[in-house]
């Protein structure tokens, strides 16, 4: 028996119980196996994430406070894409926009799911290089701290298991595993 596709599942009614930053989507569900559910999921644009690295191997990263864990996290330059703009464009200018950099080169290293449970959401992830200081333009509500930090001590935070940003983490091994460290 081979496992049920998007085919085989029927959309029976659908619905946005919120519209804005992001829609919270309901769809009632016919399962492959007759049965219905309900699904609640989130629609949201992409976003893309920058792993900006100076010559002498600092990471570009900025601190902020996140209001669903009540804490301050530590991330990498990144948000949402706007309406028609490529992944590469919106990692460039939440680079500029967020920390203040601008890299002569941007590679990418990945995409992924934000979390495919709950939302269509997909994370667009990039190497910059060739970095210079450019002025910042955050957002109104962003209120930022950037932090140079080794990039080898945010390989240790991430195989150490602490709790880091998911774009961070992600962008930390791929550019080990695609040895992209200059130093070896």
């Amino acid at each position: 028996m081979s496992l049920p596709g998007p085919e085989d599942w029927t959309i029976t009614e659908t619905h946005n119980a919120y519209e804005g930053f992001f829609d919270l989507v309901v769809d009632e569900l016919r399962a492959p196996n007759g049965r219905s559910m309900t699904y609640p999921w989130v629609r949201s644009r992409s976003g893309a994430a920058v792993l900006a690295i100076t010559d002498d191997e600092q990471a570009v990263t900025v601190r902020q406070y996140r209001h669903p864990l009540g804490a301050m996290s530590l991330e990498l330059p990144a948000g949402l894409m706007e309406a028609g703009e490529s992944p590469v464009v919106a990692a460039a200018r939440e680079l500029q926009e967020e920390a203040g950099y601008a890299a002569s080169e941007l590679t990418k290293l990945g995409a992924y799911n934000a979390s495919p449970g709950l939302t269509d959401q997909a994370i667009h992830v990039y190497l910059g290089r060739g970095l210079t200081r450019v002025e910042s333009n955050p957002d109104p509500f962003e209120f930022l701290e950037i932090e140079l930090i080794p990039v080898a001590e945010l390989r240790e935070m991430v195989t150490a298991g602490e709790p880091v940003d998911a774009p961070l983490g992600f962008a930390v091994m791929a550019y080990y595993a695609q040895n992209l460290d200059q130093r070896g």
